[in-house]
């Protein structure tokens, strides 16, 4: 149980960071 839900926030931290760099390289871009 506890290990599948360390996994779960794992995936969820992964993706919400992937999101955050696709973001602000976005902003950076737009910058330009």
């Amino acid at each position: 149980m506890s290990l599948l839900l360390n996994a779960l926030i794992f995936s969820l931290t992964a993706f919400a960071g992937m999101g955050v760099l696709a973001w602000l390289a976005y902003g950076a871009n737009e910058q330009k």
